[in-house]
This record gives C-alpha cells, sequence and structure tokens, in this order.
C-alpha cells in the first residue's frame, strides 16, 4: 500500500510530539450507516481520520489508523469503508486494513462518493463537475484487490446527489445545481432516461429511494419535497409547508421500512437542523423536531426492519432517534455530543491527585459548558441548558432567577469552577457576552441550574468571574472596574471587594485563597491583592502592585502558587510577578503579537505562551530561558498542561468545527534519554501539526542503536549493564506451568464414564430368511506376520549402546553438552505439560549440568522471568535430591548459584529501593508546589 496508508510521520519539536485528539465525535461530512447482520454501524469522518460507531450504545469499534491524508467523504459495505482524500486518491478499507487503492483520481479533494451495490462507485470532485466512474475490486475483504478506472462521465452539469434505485440493474439516478434529474446506466455509461417531470429548478439536494417499486423522494434546496413514479416520469404528490421552507434546504430523505403500516412515512431534514416527519397517506405534515441538531443534517438514515433513525450534524453529535410515542413521533433514544463551537477556554476539572478524576477537562464552547475526558471519550459530554426555559427558580426558591428574554445565552467570556463541590451545590460559573449577571453550572447534573450570581442594582455586563478552591466562594469582575463576592451554595450576594478606580474592565480576576483575590483592570498597569479580614472595622486590605513603566495594559493573568505571568498588550509579551515581594522576576518577549493562550505546568517549572501568530513558546522559569518554539496551522485558543505535567492540550480555530483537543506528548518527561535543555532547543519555529513528508525525516547521528530500537518496536535487550530482561513467554504460559497440578484437579472428571442404557441401532446385522440377526465380530487371522510384530516393535540394544543416553531427553542432552541457549530455546517451545515433563525427569547424574545452566542464565539477565518459573519447577521437582546429594561437583553448583541469585537479588532490590526514592522525591516536591498555591 502507497503511502497514503502508511502511518503518519509527525514532526517533533524541542519537547513536543503528537499525540492524538480528542473530543472528535463526528465531521460536518455525511456518515455511512450499514447493517451487518443484526448490529447496525455507523461510519463518521473525523478530524484526521474515520471512526465506526454501534448504534447500540454507541461505542467506537474501530478507529482508521492514522494516515498521511485526512478523509474527506466516505461510504461503506458492510464491514468494508471507502473514504475518499485530499488528494484525490480513494482507498478501500475492510476494517482496519487497506484492501486497494486508487493511483491517480481527481485533480483536487474528493468532495462525495456514491455506491451502487459492491460493483460501481462514483466520485465526485472539488468543482462539482468532475464525475468519476469506478469498478470495486470484486473481494471487499483479501488485499491486493484493485480498483478498475477511471471512467468519466460527462454529465454537462455540476452533481449533487445520486442514489441507485432497488431492482434498476446497473443504474443510478443522478441529479444536478439546476433541478436536473437523469438515470443513467453505469456499466455501459450512457443516459438511459431524463426525467422532465420536475417543475422546481432549484438544486436537488437529496433523494430517497421509497419501499414501494418505481418511487423516489427528491429534495430540493427550497425546501420543497417531490415524489416522483420513476418508471412513468410522472409527479405524484408534493410535500411542503411554509414552516418546513422555512427551515433551510432538504439535506436528507428516508423512508420508514420496520413495519407495513408505517410504510407510508417519510423523514426529511434540514440545513436549520430540524426534521420533519410527513404522513404519506394523508399527504400532511405530522410531526416536527425542533432544533434535533445545532446546525445543519448532514446525515439521515432510517434503520431497515427498525423504528430507528440515525442522525449527524454539523455540531460534532450522532443521535439515534426511536419512534415509540403514542402519537407516532419520535424522541431522541441515545447520542454522543462534542463541541460544536471553538473551544475557548480548557482547564483540568479535579484535584492534582493521580486518580482518574484528574484525567478530565472542563472546557466552555460557544455558550455551553462541557468535560472532556483524556481516557474515555465515552465520558465527554456538553453540560444541559433545558433549565434556561423556566421561569421561576422553583417553588419558595429564594434565588434569584431571571429567563433570557429570547431564551439563550450569549457566548462564555469567562468560565471558573472547582470539582470540590460538585456532589453538594452548583459549582461552575460562567460569564457570558452582554450579560448583567453570571450563570450558575452544576458539574454533578452536568446541566445549567436556574439560578445566577447577580449584583443587586447593576447595569454594568460581566466579564470575568473566579471560584475560590473550596467551592465556597465566587467573585464576579465587572465591566466598570468592580468586583463583588458571592457565596456559592446560597448565590447570596457577600459585598463590594474592589473597584479600580481607572475605570477600564476587569481583565484579571483570581482567587490566591479562600479570602485573597488577585485583580487587574485593562486600562492600568497594576495588580491589586485584597485580603478578606475578619474584623468589621478593616473588611479588606489591598495592596497594589505596580507593573514597570511601558505602552500596554493588562490583557490576562494565569497563576501558580506566588508567581502570576501577566500578559501585556502592544507587543511587551508577558511579565512574571511575584506576589510575594511585588517584583518583576522574568520578562518574556519573544513574542510580539497580541497573547491568546497561557498556561503553567502544574510543577510550576514551564510557562506555556501563544500568540495571534500560531507561534507559542514555552519557557523554562528556574533557568530563565527558553525550551521549545512551536507554530501551528492556527492561533491557539486555550491551553494547558494535563495532570504530571506528561501532555499538553491545545485548542485551534482551524479545528474548530471538529470540537477537538490536540494532546502534545512532553517528550522531556516520556521521549528519549538523549534529549537535553540545550541541545533540542529548536532556533526557528518547528510546524509540529504538520506531518512529515516521505524523505523529510531528519536522522540523529548521537541517537544509539538502543533508541533505534525503541523507536520501531519493543527491545528486550538491556539498556544498561547487569540489568535483567523480561521473555517475550506471553504471561499466561508460564502461570500455567506453576499451576499445572491445580488446572489437572480442577479438569478431573466428576465420574467414570456411563454404560449406554441401550444398545445403539447401527450395530452390524445379517438377515436370514428377511430375518435381521446381529453380525458376530470376525476374529483376526493368526498369521505368522501378526505373530512376530510385537518383537518387531521391541527395542534391542547391542553391547555397546548406553541406555541411559538414549532415554536422555532433548533437553538433558543440549545442558550435558553445555549449550545454554539451545537449552532455553527447547524449553520455550514447550506447554505447560510439556516444562513440567522436561524438568520432572532429569536424572540424578544430571542434576549439575542443571544447576550450572540456571546459573548460567542468572548470570546473563536474560528471560529473567521465565528462567525464575523453571527454576521454581525445578526445585520442586528435585529439591530433596540436591540437599542429600554428597557430590562434589552437585554442592559446588548449588552454591555457586545461591550465591548468584542473592547477588542478583541485592541488585535488583537496590534499584528498585532507587527509584522508589525518586518517585518520593517527587512526590514530595509536587505537593511543595500544592501547599505553596
Amino acid at each position: 500500500m502507497s503511502s497514503l496508508a502508511a502511518p503518519m510521520g509527525p514532526r517533533e519539536s524541542g519537547m513536543l510530539r503528537t499525540h492524538r485528539v480528542v473530543g472528535v465525535v463526528c465531521g460536518p461530512q455525511p456518515a455511512a450507516v450499514t447493517k451487518v447482520g443484526s448490529q447496525t454501524f455507523v461510519t463518521a469522518v473525523t478530524h484526521a481520520a474515520w471512526q465506526v460507531y454501534d448504534i447500540e450504545s454507541l461505542d467506537i469499534r474501530y478507529i482508521q489508523p492514522a494516515a498521511r491524508e485526512t478523509a474527506t467523504s466516505i461510504v461503506a459495505v458492510g464491514d468494508t469503508t471507502i473514504a475518499g482524500y485530499h488528494d484525490g486518491r480513494i482507498c478501500v478499507w475492510h476494517k482496519m486494513v487497506p484492501i486497494a487503492m486508487t493511483t491517480e483520481g481527481h485533480r483536487g479533494s474528493v468532495e462525495s462518493l456514491y455506491l451502487l451495490g459492491s460493483t460501481f462507485l462514483l466520485s465526485v470532485g472539488s468543482s462539482g463537475n468532475e464525475v468519476l466512474l469506478w469498478t470495486l475490486p470484486s473481494s471487499l475483504t483479501k488485499p491486493g484487490g484493485q480498483i478498475i478506472g477511471p471512467t468519466r462521465l460527462n454529465l454537462g452539469y455540476e452533481l449533487t446527489t445520486a442514489i441507485h434505485i432497488p431492482t434498476y440493474l446497473n443504474k443510478m439516478l443522478i441529479a444536478g445545481r439546476s433541478g436536473e434529474l437523469e438515470l443513467w446506466n453505469l456499466k455501459s455509461n450512457r443516459k438511459v432516461h431524463t426525467f422532465s417531470c420536475l417543475t422546481d429548478d432549484s438544486a436537488i439536494t437529496a433523494l430517497a429511494p421509497s419501499p414501494a417499486l418505481d418511487v423516489v423522494a427528491v429534495g430540493f434546496e427550497s425546501g420543497r419535497i417531490f415524489i416522483v413514479n420513476c418508471r412513468t416520469d410522472q409527479l405524484l404528490f408534493t410535500l411542503a409547508t411554509t414552516e418546513s421552507r422555512a427551515s433551510g434546504s432538504i439535506t436528507g430523505l428516508a423512508f420508514r421500512t420496520d413495519n407495513g403500516d408505517h410504510n407510508g412515512v417519510l423523514l426529511s431534514s434540514t440545513s436549520e437542523g430540524d426534521i420533519f416527519v410527513w404522513d404519506l397517506a394523508e399527504k400532511i405534515l405530522h410531526s416536527v423536531v425542533k432544533k434535533a441538531h445545532d446546525g445543519s443534517i448532514s446525515t439521515l438514515a432510517a434503520v431497515p426492519g427498525e423504528p430507528l433513525v440515525v442522525t449527524t450534524g454539523s455540531d460534532n453529535a450522532i443521535c439515534v432517534w426511536i419512534f415509540d410515542k403514542p402519537d407516532g413521533s419520535m424522541r431522541l433514544l441515545r447520542h454522543r455530543r462534542g463541541a460544536s463551537e471553538p473551544i475557548t477556554h480548557v482547564e483540568v476539572y479535579g484535584d492534582t491527585t493521580n486518580n482518574a478524576e484528574c484525567n478530565d477537562l472542563l472546557i466552555s464552547s460557544g455558550n455551553r459548558v462541557g468535560k472532556m475526558s483524556l481516557i474515555q471519550q465515552k465520558q465527554n459530554k456538553i453540560w444541559s441548558i433545558s433549565n434556561i426555559n423556566k421561569a421561576t427558580a422553583g417553588l419558595g426558591s429564594r434565588m434569584r432567577w431571571r429567563r433570557p428574554g429570547d431564551g439563550s445565552l450569549g457566548e462564555i467570556l469567562s468560565l471558573a469552577g472547582t470539582r470540590l463541590r460538585q456532589y453538594d451545590w452548583p459549582n461552575v460559573v460562567t460569564a457570558h457576552k452582554g450579560s448583567l449577571y453570571a450563570t450558575v453550572w452544576s458539574g454533578y447534573q452536568q446541566a445549567l441550574v436556574n439560578r445566577q450570581i447577580e449584583v443587586p442594582d447593576n447595569k454594568s455586563e460581566v466579564v470575568r468571574v473566579a471560584v475560590s478552591d473550596c467551592g465556597n466562594y465566587a467573585c464576579v469582575g465587572l465591566k466598570n472596574g468592580e468586583v463583588h463576592r458571592f457565596n456559592m451554595q446560597s448565590c447570596l450576594y457577600r459585598g463590594l471587594v474592589t473597584n479600580h478606580e481607572n475605570g477600564g474592565e476587569i481583565s484579571i480576576l483570581e482567587f490566591l485563597s479562600a479570602t485573597t483575590i488577585l485583580s487587574g483592570s485593562s486600562n492600568g498597569r497594576k495588580l491589586r491583592l485584597t485580603t478578606i479580614g475578619t474584623s468589621s472595622k478593616t473588611p479588606y486590605r489591598r495592596r497594589d502592585i505596580d507593573l514597570p513603566q511601558g505602552e500596554g495594559s493588562t490583557v490576562a493573568a494565569v497563576v501558580q502558587g506566588a508567581l502570576a505571568a501577566v500578559a501585556m498588550s502592544r507587543g511587551e509579551g508577558v511579565l512574571v510577578v511575584d506576589l510575594d515581594s511585588g517584583r518583576v522576576v522574568r520578562r518574556l518577549d519573544e513574542l510580539k503579537a497580541p497573547i491568546t493562550a497561557m498556561g503553567w505546568s502544574h510543577n510550576g517549572q514551564l510557562l506555556t505562551v501563544a500568540d495571534s501568530d500560531a507561534k507559542m513558546v514555552i519557557y523554562d522559569l528556574p533557568t530563565a530561558s527558553v525550551v521549545d518554539r512551536v507554530v501551528f496551522t492556527s492561533p491557539v485558543l486555550a491551553l494547558c498542561w494535563s495532570t504530571g505535567d506528561a501532555f499538553l492540550i491545545t485548542t485551534h480555530a482551524h479545528t474548530s468545527k471538529y470540537g477537538a483537543l490536540h494532546l502534545w506528548t512532553n517528550t522531556k518527561l516520556l521521549g528519549r534519554k538523549d534529549q537535553s535543555n540545550v541541545s533540542s532547543v529548536p532556533r526557528e519555529y518547528v510546524p509540529i501539526d504538520q506531518a512529515e513528508k516521505e524523505g523529510e525525516m531528519e536522522v540523529d547521528e548521537n541517537v544509539s542503536a538502543g533508541d533505534e530500537v525503541l523507536t520501531s518496536s519493543v527491545s528486550y535487550q538491556p539498556q544498561v549493564r547487569g540489568a535483567i530482561t523480561l521473555s517475550e513467554v506471553p504471561r499466561t504460559s508460564w502461570q500455567y506451568a506453576l499451576r499445572l497440578d491445580e488446572i489437572k484437579e480442577r479438569n478431573k472428571p466428576v465420574g467414570p464414564p456411563k454404560k449406554p442404557e441401550s444398545a445403539p441401532f447401527f450395530l452390524p446385522t445379517v438377515y436370514d430368511n428377511a430375518k435381521p440377526l446381529f453380525a458376530p465380530l470376525e476374529e483376526p487371522a493368526a498369521t505368522a506376520e501378526t505373530s512376530e510384530e510385537p518383537e518387531k516393535k521391541r527395542m534391542k540394544f547391542d553391547g555397546g549402546s548406553d541406555f541411559n543416553s538414549v532415554m536422555d531427553s532433548e533437553f538433558e542432552r543440549k545442558i550435558v553438552e553445555r549449550d545454554w541457549e539451545a537449552a532455553l530455546e527447547y524449553l520455550k517451545k514447550q506447554t505447560a505439560s510439556g516444562l513440567n515433563l522436561c524438568l520432572s525427569e532429569i536424572r540424578d547424574e544430571n542434576l549439575r549440568y542443571a544447576v550450572e545452566y540456571f546459573d548460567a542464565m542468572a548470570a546473563s539477565g536474560k528471560d529473567y522471568d521465565l528462567i525464575q518459573v523453571q527454576l521454581s519447577l525445578f526445585l520442586k521437582f528435585h529439591a530433596d535430591t540436591l540437599l542429600e546429594s554428597t557430590d562434589v561437583g552437585v554442592r559446588k553448583a548449588v552454591k555457586e548459584l545461591s550465591t548468584r541469585l542473592a547477588a542478583n537479588f541485592k541488585t535488583f532490590d537496590k534499584d528498585c529501593s532507587r527509584l522508589e526514592c525518586l518517585v518520593r522525591l517527587l512526590s514530595g516536591a509536587q505537593m511543595v508546589a500544592m501547599a505553596g498555591q
């Protein structure tokens, strides 16, 4: 297979390497819905590949291996997926294995694919006028097939959609941009018929074959639906209402086929995200699902034989609907959603301990809040906003709640939350564009709650929010420069914290502790620390930190312990301020463009800064140096480090339509040992999110042979002198050998086999005058040859042969010859029973060689786990014999083996103690950093 299916070669910067992308459910391209046996699957294009979901649970079944090109369109037949790519080529995959690929194709990207059974394939180029016909391989499951073609179809118009009509052999219905509808025979490559019954000259955007023969539904860009008889070229009737036409163009059509009583039901989807259900018997609109998706619906498919409908949309969501309501309408059965708008905020949602919760991320996208998981994508969730339609906060509630006038929220400007109190009360607060109050969310309910944080008599918009680590207090920053405090549990007002007199809006708002608040305004060069006192005479103590003179003002800040990284406007870069002393300890001015995102590593050593020129720089604060320079395809919108600083998470504008979170591996922590802080720092910005082309891979001459092995496969060679290595033998294999007696006891039959109650019917019989009789068994002929057969099978030894050497096993012969490697390889090939047999039948005369074998293998350190298992079994069978032996050679060999094993264990225990001390040191440093916060 060519480079298209070859593994992708990502660029590696000074300390980052591409890891993976999370948060993507499906792209805006149409998905493929197929049924394999009794199961139905959805194949959807994602950011860099395609994924296969099972609609029973919407679990991911298959993910395309990382390739050099991104799929732009897909179709599926059975468990075979056909994908078109940006470079114009088409590849056939059976599950995750590439079967065949075109060597030439479109001049641009493949925009859409259409199947005619499993024989013919139509592909449409980016212009829409370039239509190619391909013949698929005869086998879609075995590699080595060939896609025959292409043959160009001269349509004379821009193709918009196409379908195959059942019972129309080798024929396909093709629709155009100006309302053209033609029937083509793909085998002969000629047009069969042009339909003249259509009266709408707008673009045909959807086609669907009906369960009734010759009948097809045709959807238009104008929102109208025609039901056409293809055999007679007759328009049967039209479906359209004022509501349906106002919902945009038709993007999908599907007929119900689950029951004969429901065959007269047609579903249509629109570009506004609505689904309409039509009653064809009455020719009327039956029901509507408004805003089924937040955007255009790209896929609408009815599951054959089931009351289920599958939809995908441009909002990064897959939904499964079911017809089970009493009135015959459908409801949402299950769904899987990701972020549908650019992710503008991301932070670790939880504490910094190594548990499952610290792998969750809290994000904001558009006007929604969500939670993403780094380890289990099925746990990803965009939180509900259904409570926004409630008129009050609840019966007898004292909480403030004012339903938005238009029933929607503005874009999120600021988000803050803590996981500590999510089971006690709502724990996340957001500030929305144009809103005079802050909105409250519950992490436990994963939804917006109908209560608000509102400053009394306020006429200024909320632009910043902050929540204390304890989860008891929240602060809101207003556009007029005021900061107010609230109680999170009750959402009650707790007073004015501070007011920045320069009149600028609050640009910095952070809790340093439950009683200390950091704030700053967009019109000044000043940071203000406000401490909440316990005395009524001095409720607040304020301390201002003046930043050095300059033209810019504060834009944003991120805090780590006693250090605050403050982004400045007008190209001043970032100032790192020591909040205890009030001094600027670092000035980071390499980036001149406006700062778009910043983030601290959890140990406080690294500061990551990104700007609007799509550049990103990672600074090492203790050494005051740059450790990495990276440039992306588009600017970073938000970033943060994962717990433990193993990964950097970023979001970008160019993948915002997919709701993608990009993970980059920290190679300083998880990379090769030869990388150093000096030699690996790039002088130029590395385009890390662009795959390296073939022949462009740089080879590091300093990389050792062991490291080269690590980059391609797992190495079982010792990395340092004297280290032990494990074997490649599966763990279960030697576990069975150790517990063979238990397994035999468990599998022992309960009782002897029972004699059959009656004789079988097929005993040999003979007939005597039509009367059946049992035939007696024939006696074997006693010939001279048979009488001599036992004598031939007996083993005869002459006087010069050694009986013991003949009876030795292969293993014993190898150890007597001191061929230790051959003996080890022989034991590796044995089953659990064979290994027990080999070690148990070693003769007493050969025990010394067996002990020497174990001593030699212990000295080499090779296959440590397997040798220990073999030694355990050997001692199980021969320990008593070795203890009672008076042979000087045997006793000497046993003593040497004992000394060798003790030395090996002492070295191994010393290495483990070093690792334990290192882990304790790192854990202690992390606890100190946490205490400093």
